[in-house]
């Protein structure tokens, strides 16, 4: 799947400003932290963290358009701070598992395996069973992947340093969007 392509299926996915997505894409790309080549049939194709990466600058970067660079860098590298059972985790799809099961599981990581499995195929029928959930409060956030059962725990500061209501701020999102993505990414 072409940069161009990763747009607009994520702006459709996750019911996104097209133009917005494509702003983040912009910043992720002057960050280098997406993988770039050439136009046409030269154009570099997404990987599964490129995708990762836009996926949580949509989802995060909402009014914060100069510090998506930023908040994607931190919590791409936030490290696990809960993990499944043993039982929970034989659930876990295959990819997802071997990420977890580190000891330094961080969460791009286990999004970029995420979106691996659902690419392959193994998260085709769990999709009532997945949820990734962002809680935002002021400076603090929480985000929680309970991928069939299992719940994997996030927490953080984002140090926005900027002027915000006090508002808390969930975001929701079922695999529907993450299997939208896969059979862009297949096709």
């Amino acid at each position: 799947m072409t940069p161009g392509i990763a747009i607009k299926v994520i702006a459709d996915a996750f019911k996104a400003d097209e133009v917005a997505v494509e702003a983040y894409d912009r910043r992720l790309v002057a960050a280098g932290m997406r993988s770039t080549g050439g136009r046409g049939l030269n154009a570099a194709q997404v990987t599964s963290e490129d995708v990762g990466r836009l996926i949580l600058a949509t989802l995060l970067g909402q009014g914060r358009h100069g510090r998506t660079v930023p908040i994607v860098n931190e919590w791409w590298n936030k490290r696990l701070t809960s993990k499944p059972n043993q039982q929970r985790l034989e659930n876990l799809p295959t990819r997802l598992k071997a990420i977890v099961n580190k000891r330094t599981c961080k969460f791009g990581a286990a999004l970029s395996a995420l979106i691996e499995d659902c690419v392959n195929g193994e998260l085709s029928s769990a999709e009532d069973r997945f949820c990734l959930e962002i809680v935002e409060q002021d400076k603090f956030a929480d985000i929680k992947m309970s991928p069939i059962y299992a719940d994997l725990g996030f927490t953080g500061s984002f140090d926005l340093n900027e002027d915000r209501p006090q508002v808390q701020t969930t975001h929701k999102v079922t695999l529907k969007p993450f299997l939208a993505i896969a059979k862009a990414m297949r096709d």
